[in-house]
């Protein structure tokens, strides 16, 4: 008699396993380090005391050619590697995107050292999510919960309020975040004991702490311009991959480094919302599918694309103990298979539903930023750059070799062509993301409202069921009833 291979069930991942904390979430569960104790990195400490006069002078360059090639041996636990990882993302970007000119070799000064602390992190050695909003803050009051009335960025490239707030936008949305971890595995429990209910009730927990995410999105325009920000700031979170037209055609030499398996040049995306392992795991959570990125033609990009290259790849900069619990959490993620099982229950596929509106609303907001902060300012840059290559302007928009290199100077002919700082073809890609947030509902209802199709809803495709009245009690239509019937 052949045996019988049982299948493996894993156990649903706990957070201390992980070193996440249901109070902090990704953020660590202590602020980070104000100063590395050692002497030994009094250099690197030095450099970012002076880091924006330095800039401003154009004088980085040069103090970071004279530095020391200083080994990584001495950093004795995580916290303190995060702090050099910090220390080194700001100085290497300044390096890079602060002249002129890009710079198409970061010296070995910088390079080695931070190669080695983020191959002891297990991420790229590049500016990234962690480096300016995981690791890069402190509270104000130490007795207070992190909120945007009580975070500070320990650095910036410009020295700009407008950098600061936008750092710690994303700060205070992974700390209003963190919720979300215990909801999301006490309803993963709750599935495998059966209980709809339970369930039910996490679901509607899980909307709300989405939508409170969202709101702390939203606070982006309060005190961050976008003219700052589109010129000023975000050359600097740019990375080296497909910057050809911004000075770096075949990406960023590490001096010192040349034997690495990515090669003499590194091709690494820039700082970008994507890395964030908050986002990743309520689409895993969710049972959300990204594919890649195509013409803009949902049904047809899910039916023959692969998972989205760019998505996956962007857990390699996402620092480890993330990455793991992200891949646990795969491992175990039973939500929708449960919600799809009960889905004639429709308390239980509103729950769900909600949480996918809540998701879609909160990539919405986010188009909304990318679209003032990005586009409009990208629009402005193509009218200008026209305006100064009319004839009788004496100014060619392409003339000379003197052409400043650097994010900010690379001229996007339309929007299809805009990259991110991660490098892809940005809105291409946040407006599929969104989109194939809302087609993961369960009912078809949900799915027509949340189609970006507005206007032309074929209501035929709707469930046919019962309506669910604000009590949560069944309701046989919209007529009688409701808020303000008498």
């Amino acid at each position: 008699m052949p045996s019988i291979v049982m299948p493996i069930i894993h156990a649903i991942p706990k957070l201390e396993d992980y070193g996440l904390s249901a109070e902090t979430g990704f953020l660590p569960e202590e602020p980070p380090l104000l100063r590395l104790p050692q002497k030994y990195y009094r250099p690197w400490e030095t450099i970012m005391e002076s880091f924006n006069a330095l800039l401003l002078a154009d004088r980085l360059k040069e103090v970071v050619d004279d530095m020391p090639v200083l080994s990584a041996d001495h950093l004795r636990n995580d916290a303190e590697r995060r702090r050099a990882f910090l220390l080194l993302s700001f100085i290497a970007h300044g390096y890079v995107w602060g002249g002129k000119f890009a710079a198409e070799v970061l010296p070995a000064s910088i390079a080695v050292p931070w190669d080695r602390v983020a191959a002891a992190l297990e991420v790229r050695p590049v500016c990234s999510h962690a480096s300016v909003c995981l690791w890069n803050f402190r509270p104000i009051f130490a007795e207070e919960p992190l909120s945007l009335t009580n975070l500070m960025t320990l650095y910036t490239f410009t020295g700009s309020l407008d950098e600061s707030w936008f750092y710690l936008v994303s700060t205070a949305m992974e700390s209003r975040g963190a919720p979300t971890l215990p909801i999301i595995l006490s309803a993963m429990r709750s599935v495998r004991a059966n209980s709809i209910k339970e369930v039910t009730y996490g679901l509607r927990a899980l909307a709300i702490h989405i939508d409170d995410m969202a709101v702390a999105l939203t606070r982006m325009h309060d005190k961050c311009d976008p003219h700052i920000f589109y010129n000023k700031v975000r050359p600097f979170l740019a990375g080296w991959r497909n910057m050809a037209e911004a000075g770096l055609p075949q990406g960023l030499r590490y001096e010192g480094c040349e034997d690495h398996a990515d090669g003499a040049f590194r091709n690494y995306s820039g700082g970008s919302n994507a890395q964030s392992a908050l986002i990743h795991m309520l689409d895993v959570a969710l049972g959300v599918e990204h594919h890649q990125t195509g013409d803009g033609k949902l049904q047809t990009i899910q039916a023959i694309s692969p998972r989205n290259d760019f998505m996956i790849d962007m857990r390699n900069y996402m620092p480890a103990n993330h990455r793991r619990f992200l891949e646990h959490l795969e491992q175990v993620a039973n939500i929708r298979e449960f919600c799809l099982e009960h889905k004639d229950d429709a308390i239980l596929s509103e729950a769900y539903d909600a949480c996918l509106a809540m998701l879609k609303a909160f990539r919405d907001k986010h188009l909304a930023i990318v679209s003032r902060f990005i586009l409009i300012p990208a629009s402005n840059a193509r009218r200008q750059a026209s305006a100064d290559s009319r004839p009788g302007t004496g100014i060619s928009a392409t003339s000379g070799t003197s052409t400043p290199k650097g994010l900010a100077s690379v001229i996007s002919e339309s929007r299809s062509q805009l990259k991110g700082t991660g490098g892809t073809n940005l809105m291409a890609f946040l407006k599929q993301t969104r989109d194939e947030t809302g087609q993961m509902a369960v009912s078809n209802w949900a799915k027509v409202l949340m189609a970006n199709d507005y206007g032309h809803a074929d209501l035929s495709n709707c469930d046919e069921r019962l309506f669910i009245g604000l009590n949560g009690a069944e309701v046989d239509d919209w007529t009688e009833g409701g808020i303000c019937s008498a």
